[in-house]
């Protein structure tokens, strides 16, 4: 937007991420950061130098990239990580190596040139609960590259690097992802080449491929999420399956949920899956969005461009506000977030928050009471202490669509919102002023 005034011009831009290209999404802090990508299908570069944008403290949106930052000027920032036991975000990129920020705005490349990496492509990081930062590479066949193809990197800088000794396709990794156990899950693929699924752990050299004949819906592997139970769930181009017992990553196999007599979305390319704080599961296809319980024997809700703000029906990556439970989405035409009834659970009622507050004549949506612990009893009153309504806690999070059990809409007014404590007391948290 312009504005001529005097002889002046003004540019004013709304906030929001930089571009509508995402790639990945990943929270941590308070922050939901948003890679800008990436590659394409065919695992080759796209030299995006978007950089990535960041939605930080709930208010607003922050872009990084060579032009407004001291981001470095290299492209396709693919993955990221947030290691707490040095308060520094990884960010992997498919050429230029490993970024790592520690919010001092001074961004560090690991390469080839400083680390014992043998390739600049890094695919996937996370961390464990050592603090050690795990990642996973993309070795070029046709290349002189040689070397592992997984690596480690501890909290005091010690790297270490793993070789996979199946075959060949192990150098084509695309994804890992860490189990509760400390079992890297290993998405692998490309076009052209074969697709697959690998756990590894390196305690003992522990390596297994998994295929169609271990429970796997589709050789092509799109997504690895690891839920609130620690159930590893992947996402193909024919449904998705669950491993239940992670303890047995070596010699147990993948089950596929069953819904109304069918393997879960069977005919859906499934692309993202992510556990909201209830453990319920959100499921990202090409044809939309889908909500189910957390054993997937109940499908909850299914959005798409006909019946919500979707932008796009191709759901490329999905993440977690872990405080309000907020939804990210992100699609090939832009982000987009809805705020759902679940949030993570919180061990005592400090972090408690009331939103929308006030609530304007105009809002027709749900207040969320959220920071709670799974399953408290939330009461809300009107300000002589009499019942309106009464619900209990998804996750950390309640909602009331402000009407009661007779159907009759609030009014103007305040009122107060009571949770059940563990010691069977009520504690309040807070006040609702409502504007009709």
């Amino acid at each position: 937007l312009i504005r001529y005034n005097n002889g002046h011009y003004n540019n004013f831009s709304m906030n929001g991420p930089l571009s509508t290209s995402t790639f990945a999404l990943y929270y941590y802090n308070n922050t939901i950061l948003a890679n800008a990508g990436g590659y394409n299908s065919s695992i080759q570069a796209t030299y995006n130098y978007s950089g990535f944008y960041q939605f930080e403290n709930q208010e607003k949106w922050v872009n990084y990239n060579r032009f407004n930052s001291n981001y470095p000027t290299i492209p396709d920032n693919v993955v990221s990580a947030y290691n707490p036991y040095d308060d520094s975000v990884y960010i992997g990129h498919f050429g230029a190596g490993l970024v790592s920020w520690n919010k001092s705005d001074k961004f560090i490349i690991h390469d080839t040139s400083n680390t014992i990496l043998v390739t600049g492509i890094i695919t996937g990081l996370d961390v464990d609960t050592k603090g050690t930062l795990w990642m996973s590479a993309w070795i070029c066949f046709d290349c002189d590259q040689t070397g592992g193809s997984v690596y480690s990197k501890t909290k005091k800088g010690v790297w270490t690097s793993y070789t996979l000794t199946q075959s060949y396709e192990d150098k084509y990794l695309i994804q890992l992802k860490l189990d509760l156990r400390g079992n890297k899950w290993l998405r692998y693929g490309g076009s052209g080449l074969q697709y697959g699924l690998i756990v590894f752990n390196e305690n003992g050299n522990q390596e297994r491929h998994f295929s169609a004949t271990d429970g796997l819906p589709d050789a092509v592997v799109n997504c690895i999420e690891v839920d609130k139970k620690g159930v590893v769930w992947i996402g193909t181009g024919k449904g998705l399956a669950g491993f239940y017992e992670p303890s047995q990553a070596f010699t147990g196999n993948f089950i596929k949920p069953i819904y109304n007599g069918f393997p879960i979305l069977f005919d859906k390319n499934v692309t993202c899956i992510k556990s909201d704080g209830g453990n319920r599961k959100w499921v990202g296809t090409t044809e939309g969005l889908w909500l189910f319980n957390d054993d997937f024997s109940k499908a909850i809700s299914f959005f798409d461009v006909n019946n919500s703000p979707l932008y796009s029906n191709n759901i490329i990556a999905l993440e977690i506000h872990e405080l309000t439970g907020e939804l990210f989405i992100a699609t090939d035409e832009g982000i987009i977030s809805y705020r759902p009834d679940a949030s993570e659970e919180q061990t005592d009622l400090k972090s408690a928050h009331i939103f929308p507050n006030p609530v304007k004549p105009d809002y027709a949506g749900l207040i969320a009471i959220d920071g709670l612990q799974d399953n408290a009893v939330v009461k809300i009153t009107d300000t002589q202490g009499k019942l309106f309504y009464e619900t209990k806690a998804t996750g950390g999070t309640a909602t009331w669509n402000m009407v009661n059990y007779a159907g009759i809409k609030a009014e103007s007014g305040m009122y107060l919102v009571f949770v059940s404590t563990e010691d069977g007391g009520e504690k309040y948290v807070g006040k609702i002023a409502i504007v009709q």
